[in-house]
């Protein structure tokens, strides 16, 4: 959504920020299905609550196997059909786009952007090339994407002085225990 926010005038772009900064987090069990598409074993655990949320998904702690701190993102249930719905009836404004210069060439890219926002694996890909545009800046880091589904974007997790901002819940005592691959 990011990209989509850039173009926008600040008033608005500020606006769409608290929104989503105001996101409503999921429960544990609607989420927490979308985690058996990850090889076994990859993660050893990941806390219920949620420290971020989305209007797409939302984020969890978690440790990997070998005790590895991760950011779990989780993608809500149901999201692509919603979000499929929407563009097609964005697709109603196709038509009286046309009369405005460059219009509908924005209309088309804010689908395409919007689609690519369905498919973690093209965060994880982006990340990556990110990382290493990025490596003559050293103090700039990127979260390395550690292993990545459609649903599910599992990264190494980075602390930031803007944490407090995102966090949804103080309590770190919901935790669950992912099965092992005995």
């Amino acid at each position: 959504m990011a990209l989509v926010a850039d173009g926008m005038p600040p008033g608005m772009r500020d606006r769409l920020g608290r929104l989503f900064a105001e996101a409503e987090p999921r429960p544990w069990n609607e989420v927490e299905p979308a985690l058996a598409a990850l090889p076994a074993g990859l993660l050893a655990s990941v806390e219920e609550v949620p420290f971020a949320a989305a209007s797409l998904g939302q984020v969890h702690r978690g440790m990997t196997g070998d005790g590895a701190p991760v950011a779990v993102k989780i993608l809500y249930p149901g999201i692509r059909e919603a979000l499929l719905a929407d563009l097609a009836n964005l697709g109603t404004l196709t038509a009286p786009a046309a009369l405005v210069e460059g219009a509908a060439t924005m209309l088309h890219g804010l689908r395409e952007a919007l689609l690519a926002e369905l498919d973690l694996r093209v965060e994880a890909a982006h990340a990556r090339r990110m990382a290493v545009g990025l490596t003559p800046w050293p103090r700039i880091r990127v979260a390395a994407p550690v292993h990545a589904t459609e649903r599910v974007l599992v990264s190494e997790l980075l602390e930031g002085p803007d944490r407090k901002s995102t966090r949804l819940n103080s309590s770190h005592s919901s935790v669950s225990r992912m099965p092992s691959s005995a």
